[in-house]
């Protein structure tokens, strides 16, 4: 059944708060503390851990966009400190927990429920187009939760890390390196700050601005006061990249209809506000 990739992308990203409020809540931050890992340690184990005990350089590829000097500084120390499987289990019981503490008692609608049934039929689907998405396939392999809210965590965060895995690979396609990919994120939107980017993500300064120069002489961005734009030819590019990401997409959307993805954006909007509210870095992660 064929729907419309703009309606993919926008389902998707309806609901990405959804998954990403684990990587800041203070539930999870504290369960990754108290297993004896800092944030830096409890970021890249704990979401690299469903693959098993991989080394810096896995984690590096798959991830993409960070240095891997600083995926080096948590991976494979971290394997040192928690197996994988019990660092999966403390996230999803992190996730559980901050879930209920943000949706009150919205945690048991209806939407929520209609919202999982969904996001589960296209999980299940991408499942089966596991080969050459590392990150995703290693997701595949943690047993389905049984509670609403958790099945539509659990479902989002296999959609997310299904579709990073084919951005991933569209990057590659258009011969876009790490470094460059989070600069042209920065030149299209200004949803995370240029400052944010280079602090979470390890590049220097004069990496940063070195690749700038590089993006600005072959006509890909502009550099104004400061701020970050896309030349035509950059925003033909990153169209292009995206554009690839949505068909490699696609596939797991075989089975849902254009008005189940309408479902997917209304309620993603209604619980936006709601997970913005309780994590102001929601917008950043």
């Amino acid at each position: 059944m064929e729907v419309s990739l703009d309606k993919i992308r926008k389902s998707w990203k309806s609901l990405e708060g959804y998954h990403t409020q684990v990587y800041f809540a203070p539930e999870a931050v504290a369960a990754y503390q108290q297993a004896g890992l800092d944030f830096i340690l409890g970021y890249f184990a704990s979401r690299s851990a469903p693959m098993g005990k991989v080394s810096d350089k896995v984690v590096a590829s798959v991830f993409y966009v960070f240095k891997p000097e600083l995926v080096s500084m948590a991976i494979p120390k971290a394997w040192d400190i928690i197996d994988p499987d019990k660092l999966t289990e403390i996230r999803y019981d992190a996730a559980d927990k901050a879930l209920r503490r943000i949706l009150g008692d919205s945690i048991d609608s209806k939407d929520i429920l209609i919202a999982a049934e969904i996001t589960k039929k296209i999980a299940l689907t991408a499942t089966d187009n596991f080969a050459g998405r590392p990150l995703f396939a290693g997701h595949c392999n943690i047993a389905w939760p049984n509670i609403p809210h958790m099945v539509l965590f659990h479902a989002q965060t296999l959609i997310r890390e299904f579709r990073g895995d084919g951005h991933m690979l569209a990057l590659v396609t258009h011969g876009i390196k790490p470094l460059e990919a989070l600069i042209l994120d920065a030149a299209e939107s200004n949803d995370v700050s240029v400052g944010f980017l280079k602090s979470t993500r390890g590049w220097s300064e004069d990496e940063w601005n070195a690749t700038e120069n590089e993006l600005t002489e072959r006509e890909i961005i502009l550099k104004n006061d400061g701020k970050l734009s896309l030349t035509n030819k950059g925003q033909t590019l990153k169209t292009s990249i995206e554009t690839l990401t949505d068909n490699l997409s696609s596939v797991a959307y075989s089975k849902i209809t254009d008005e189940e993805l309408n479902t997917l954006i209304n309620v993603g909007k209604q619980f936006s506000e709601i997970l913005s509210q309780a994590n102001s870095f929601l917008k950043q992660g």
